[in-house]
C-alpha cells in the first residue's frame, strides 16, 4: 500500500474506531427493520446519527449448546464534520459506515 494510502486509511481507522458511546434511541419500522439513533464520537466530534437496522437472525447453535443472534446497520456521515477532513475535496467525503454484528450466548443456562 503506497505510504499516502497508508496514512489515510489510518487516518479514518483510527478516528471511525474512537468509537460510540452514551445513549441510544430504538425504533422499529417493520418486522424485521428499524432505526438505531444516537451520538456518534469521532476525535471528539460528537453528532448525532441514525443507523438503518436489519434483523438477520436469531438461531440455537446445537454444535455450541448456545443462542445466536445478528443484525445489520448502515449510515453515511460526512467525514469532515468530524474534522476528518484529508484530502477532502480530492477524496470523497461521504463515508458509508456497514456495521455488520452477531451476539453469541455466553453462558448458557
Amino acid at each position: 500500500m503506497p505510504t499516502s494510502s497508508r496514512v489515510f486509511h489510518e487516518s479514518l481507522t483510527t478516528s471511525i474506531l474512537s468509537g460510540c458511546r452514551g445513549q441510544a434511541a430504538v425504533e422499529q419500522t417493520g418486522p424485521t427493520t428499524g432505526t438505531i439513533t444516537g451520538d456518534l464520537n469521532i476525535k471528539g466530534n460528537v453528532k448525532p446519527v441514525t443507523l438503518d437496522v436489519t434483523f438477520n437472525k436469531a438461531d440455537y447453535n446445537q454444535r455450541g449448546e448456545r443462542h445466536k443472534i445478528g443484525f445489520s446497520g448502515t449510515t453515511k456521515v460526512l467525514r469532515s464534520d468530524f474534522d476528518v477532513d484529508l484530502a477532502v475535496p480530492f477524496v470523497g467525503d461521504e463515508v458509508s459506515l456497514i456495521i455488520e454484528v452477531e451476539f453469541d450466548e455466553q453462558n448458557p443456562s
